[in-house]
């Protein structure tokens, strides 16, 4: 008798268009939800449609907390499949609706949903989903950038007018990497997805789903019975793992959510024989066997911008014109050539460390703005360069501009000068906080006399985890902390490491994306 009234209900709920009915009938249907057994309780798939189709658009906005709550205990109780025919499309255009209220709705059920990990193939179903759309369509051409329910929430997560819609699709996300565990996103890595999005409400997104998260499993409503929450029903739903989607696309697209793409920004570091920037884990492979003792120490205004080991350059082609041609090569001509492909390392949105004011001035960070030509001193270029902390961009030359990472490639060398720095590493990243020029006397063979030379100092940090580029000053999200690769257990890292800069030991590392 209690299953033949909850369909009768079911009925007049769909044809019934009665107000006070209606708000009589969402009364009741919690109470046989709760009380007819899971494996007994049919047709959950018309009633989740009928909510989202029609009761949503048809009620008044006064019942719709009601038809929430219904909605809410319906998958709790059953775990009816979010990609239902009729359903996912109803639950697609409530995203998508003109009013704010009931796109809330329908990302704070999509939030509830990534409470619950052991049906995460459910929720897996309805993220990959693509609706069938009309290529000849119109309405289909207008909205390319929201196709796939992903696209819809990144879209809605950074382009939406409305701050309260932002952080509701936020919060989806948040519970889709944190919870779920995505490793990818619309075919792209974590970290590529976050840098799109605006951090501050990231971080309001991340402790509101936090403490959503609590409230929600101590809500009355739909916990009457807290020691057991789905104790029993969660261990006999052994197809929660399996996806719903009947076509084999799908199914594999399904299966690469949990597969670890690699980032579109890494590290890079300087390569000066190829006068190009490599990826630092293809770099540390070939940088062992290839090794240029130089005096490395020492910098030089003569040859500015270049490493010691890029002067042997200038030396080999300035030897070989003189031995094979008897052509002396002019040093402007030399530099243009050696500083066209080895000074020119940095490019626009770069981040940088450099000396404003020359050398002995004190050093600030900042990012690379433009590259000009020196108007003064031809075929001469310098950086545009502003500082973060503040103030208009400056002209600054090549020679006194240096990337605001170093990465270590002689860990024998670094040891054998800085052995109170034993846990850093062959291939260990340093972030440059300061720089300083320091100046010494040094005997010169050639002259036969002593001579001041130029040494740069180094106040640096240890980076921990290179794999995320941290996006402004607050550095990586909260919820991004579980995939940081922290060596050495609680190890933090060296605070503060002072140096001297060394071409043999050091190289120069910045961030930039593989396919530049």
């Amino acid at each position: 008798n209690t299953l033949k009234i909850y369909k009768i209900l079911l009925k007049w709920l769909n044809d019934e268009k009665h107000v006070f009915t209606r708000a009589k009938i969402l009364q009741l249907l919690p109470i046989f939800i709760n009380s007819i057994p899971r494996d007994q309780l049919s047709h959950s798939d018309d009633l989740a449609t009928i909510i989202t189709t029609k009761l949503f658009i048809e009620c008044r906005q006064t019942y719709w907390p009601q038809i929430k709550s219904l909605w809410i205990k319906l998958w709790l109780k059953t775990n009816f499949s979010l990609i239902t025919p009729g359903f996912v499309d109803g639950l697609i255009s409530l995203m998508r609706h003109r009013k704010r209220e009931l796109r809330e709705i329908a990302f704070d059920f999509l939030k509830i949903c990534t409470f619950f990990p052991q049906r995460k193939m459910n929720i897996i179903d309805f993220i990959i989903f693509k609706q069938n759309d009309d290529k000849d369509d119109k309405k289909s051409n207008n909205n390319k950038e929201e196709e796939t329910v992903q696209e819809l929430i990144l879209y809605t997560i950074t382009k939406h007018k409305f701050y309260n819609i932002r952080i509701s699709a936020a919060k989806v996300f948040h519970g889709l990497i944190s919870s779920l565990e995505f490793k990818q996103f619309n075919n792209k890595s974590i970290v590529d997805i976050v840098a799109l999005m605006n951090e501050s409400e990231l971080i309001r997104a991340s402790k509101d789903y936090k403490f959503e998260k609590e409230v929600f499993f101590e809500h009355d409503e739909y916990f009457p019975n807290k020691n057991n929450i789905n104790d029993e029903e969660e261990k006999k739903n052994d197809n929660d793992f399996v996806s719903n989607h009947t076509d084999s696309t799908s199914k594999y697209d399904a299966s690469r959510i949990f597969k670890e793409i690699e980032s579109e920004t890494q590290l890079h570091i300087w390569d000066s024989q190829n006068a190009a920037w490599i990826p630092l884990k293809k770099a540390l492979q070939t940088q062992r066997k290839r090794k240029i003792v130089t005096k490395s120490m020492m910098i030089s205004k003569k040859f500015g911008g270049l490493d010691p080991a890029e002067i042997l350059m200038y030396q080999s082609i300035e030897n070989h014109c003189n031995d094979k041609w008897e052509l002396s090569m002019p040093h402007d001509l030399l530099m243009v050539i050696l500083l066209y492909s080895q000074g020119y390392k940095f490019e626009k949105n770069d981040e940088i460390i450099y000396f404003p004011g020359g050398i002995f001035s004190d050093s600030l960070t900042g990012s690379i703005k433009d590259i000009l030509e020196d108007k003064m001193n031809k075929n001469n270029y310098k950086y545009l360069c502003k500082a973060y902390r503040g103030g208009g961009p400056v002209r600054v030359p090549f020679n006194h501009v240096f990337g605001n990472k170093i990465a270590v490639i002689d860990i024998d060398g670094f040891k054998t000068m800085y052995d109170r720095y034993d846990k850093l590493k062959y291939g260990d990243v340093l972030k440059v906080l300061k720089l300083k020029v320091v100046e010494e006397e040094v005997y010169s063979k050639k002259k036969k006399r002593n001579i001041r030379k130029m040494k740069l100092m180094m106040v640096c940090k240890q980076m921990m985890d290179t794999k995320w580029r941290p996006k402004g000053k607050k550095g990586n999200y909260e919820w991004l902390a579980d995939y940081k690769q922290v060596s050495g257990g609680d190890w933090t890292g060296y605070g503060r490491v002072e140096i001297m800069w060394d071409a043999n030991i050091f190289v120069q590392a910045k961030w930039k994306r593989i396919d530049t």
